[in-house]
Formats: C-alpha cells, structure tokens, sequence
C-alpha cells in the first residue's frame, strides 16, 4: 500500500502529513457557518451512529454545541438519508436530489 506520504508525489514528513490531513477534514480549523456549512463542505457524512455523527459535525464547525447540530437537523438544515451504500449519511438538503439521482441505482 502507498503511504499519504508518497500519494501526495513525494516523501513528505509524518508530521506534515498528519497536519494536511487534520486540515483537509476540518478539524484542525473548524468551519465558520454552523452544522450544514459543515456537512455542505464534507458532501457526506456517514452517520449510522447518530450520536457520534453528530460530534462530527460539532468537531468540525466554530463555536458549536450538540444542541446547535440538533437544532440544525431538527430545521432540515441537512438530512440523514441512505445515498451512498444502505448506511445512513448526512447530507446537504442542496445536495441530496442529485446525489440520489446519482446513486439510487446502486443503493
């Protein structure tokens, strides 16, 4: 198996490497706009555990409690539905038709 180092074209340091990627998830610096900025920018979350779904979100965007990712999910800020496999995903309610439309087939 290639390492993220070599995948990314060369031999970059562990420590690099880890930074990129803590950047690259958003956590290393979270996400203004609140929970379905965060799910926006991800495209999907997998969210078959709901409550750890949940701190993802949270980890993931500035200044936010669980609360504010229920409120967000209670509005339909974003949605939990079955888009990728037959485990659930959080969503953008922007992107879910076309995701669907998309993968609906194979689910």
């Amino acid at each position: 198996m290639t390492s993220p180092a070599r995948a990314a074209g060369g031999d970059l340091p562990h420590e690099r490497v880890r930074l990129l990627r803590m950047s690259g998830q958003m956590i290393s610096s979270p996400a203004p706009g609140g929970p379905a900025r965060v799910v926006e920018a991800m495209g999907a979350i997998q969210s078959q555990d709901y409550r750890m779904a949940k701190w993802a979100v949270g980890l993931r965007a500035a200044d936010c409690s669980e609360s504010d990712v229920e409120r967000a999910f209670d509005r339909g800020d974003f949605l939990r539905i079955h888009v990728l496999r037959p485990t659930w995903h959080f969503v953008s309610k922007r992107d879910a038709r076309w995701m669907l439309g998309l993968t609906a087939p194979n689910v």
